[in-house]
């Protein structure tokens, strides 16, 4: 939770307002400390310094008359339990200091009774008398915290808690929307750009996440131009290669030719998917059991096993040549270089639909997998063959641009690789 930036802001602002208040509402109580016990010292200190004689009675009449308020006289302490003055209690200490820098021999001061009706308990300690209890009852806060003062504190907290919690949102929201379009262009959305809001700092991060994205956009669309000239041009002439291979006598070397100028023809074919794939429209609907049915019957005579444990028709929103042939570069794949039997399964799991081409060959380890799917990369084991190491790369895209995710992954004694399709957004469930 406190991983998150909005949740550090949140907890940083929180504290230093919680630290501002603590710091004024200690200055403010000291003031206000000082005041009362100005005041009643003022007006107790010189008759508690002329303590008369006398018995009890007449010792609190004149302890009354002299000052102000109902006194009690005893010899005991007070039966209060929780009379003693709290450190925190700032008032009543600032008061017994203030009465004993006035000559007033105070041992202890003691506070018992309700807020608003609380008696002060002073012990007092004079010369040739015995010690005794003086008590004050006065109109005071008692020394406790009222209910009142801890609900307001209450209130304020989530007063404060509630607007701090709207500043970090209001803070954090240019980072969490850069966030939400580095998702997207995760995902195969190469044309959203941040919005070049909020701070200084957030708008300067926008602007040069937007610039790197323009720039890594003109530099594909010079390599699609690239690519789709130098497919274009080879066509011709390979064209021409074709038909004069033909005309030869020699059968093999026609065969050999002809094999050849396919292997050539299939490379630039890869060459013109790759070029095309930013740039498909995924408005299609898909069903998905139909295309997997296809799939399966076109690969009948090499797939082992085709197992599709959809419910209903499921149905996407996509481009459905492009899914159709990254299932079958899947299953090229697993033929070409993996080892019988191969399997094709699919079935849905929660909110996602995984379509699954396994094979019983060794596979790739976990760093072959994340070079075989770089473009135009093809790993040692398999630069014998033909082909232009766009195959993994293009189904790692044409997946990403539906939501989903590749995965290439061993699992017991087979090799699979799993293409997970989110059923959000666009995707639906009819009865079939």
């Amino acid at each position: 939770m406190f991983s998150s930036l909005m949740a550090r802001v949140f907890i940083a602002q929180l504290l230093a307002v919680l630290a501002a208040i603590l710091v004024f509402a200690l200055l403010i109580s000291y003031g206000l400390s000082r005041t009362f016990a100005d005041g009643y010292a003022d007006r107790w200190a010189p008759a508690l310094m002329q303590w008369p004689s006398g018995d009890a009675l007449a010792v609190r009449l004149a302890l009354e008359d002299a000052l102000g308020d109902r006194v009690i006289v005893g010899l005991q302490p007070p039966p209060a339990p929780r009379s003693r003055v709290p450190r925190f209690s700032m008032r009543f200490n600032a008061l017994a200091d203030e009465l004993r820098a006035r000559g007033v021999p105070l041992t202890e001061l003691r506070v018992s009774g309700r807020s608003g009706r609380a008696v002060i308990w002073l012990a007092l300690s004079y010369p040739d008398e015995p010690a005794r209890w003086l008590g004050v009852a006065t109109p005071v806060e008692g020394a406790e915290i009222p209910a009142r003062v801890l609900v307001w504190i209450l209130v304020c907290l989530c007063i404060i808690a509630s607007l701090a919690w709207a500043l970090s949102r209001w803070l954090t929201a240019p980072m969490r929307d850069l966030a939400q379009v580095m998702r997207r262009v995760q995902q195969g959305d190469r044309g959203i750009r941040a919005p070049e809001a909020g701070t200084a700092e957030h708008r300067a991060l926008a602007q040069g996440f937007n610039q790197m994205m323009d720039a890594v956009a003109a530099a594909e669309r010079e390599r699609d131009i690239m690519l789709a000239g130098v497919s274009h041009d080879l066509r011709s002439p390979l064209t021409r290669i074709r038909m004069a291979a033909e005309m030869l006598p020699d059968a093999a070397a026609r065969e050999r030719i002809a094999r050849n100028v396919e292997q050539a023809d299939q490379v630039l074919a890869s060459f013109l998917d790759f070029v095309r794939l930013d740039h498909a429209p995924l408005s299609d609907p898909i069903h998905l059991a139909d295309l997997l049915d296809e799939l399966g019957a076109a690969n009948a005579m090499t797939v082992e096993q085709v197992k599709i444990d959809i419910p209903g028709r499921i149905e996407l929103c996509g481009h459905a040549l492009l899914l159709q042939r990254a299932i079958q570069n899947l299953l090229d794949n697993a033929l070409r270089y993996g080892s019988a039997p191969v399997e094709l399964q699919a079935f849905r799991q929660a909110d996602s639909i995984f379509i699954e081409v396994s094979d019983g060959g060794p596979g790739m380890s976990a760093d072959e997998v994340q070079d075989a799917l770089k473009p135009f990369v093809r790993l040692p084991t398999h630069r014998e063959g033909a082909g232009s190491g766009l195959g993994l790369a293009i189904v790692d895209r044409v997946v990403r641009r539906h939501g989903g995710r590749l995965t290439l992954a061993r699992r017991g004694e087979r090799f699979v690789a799993s293409v997970e399709l989110p059923l959000t957004g666009a995707a639906r469930t009819t009865p079939g």
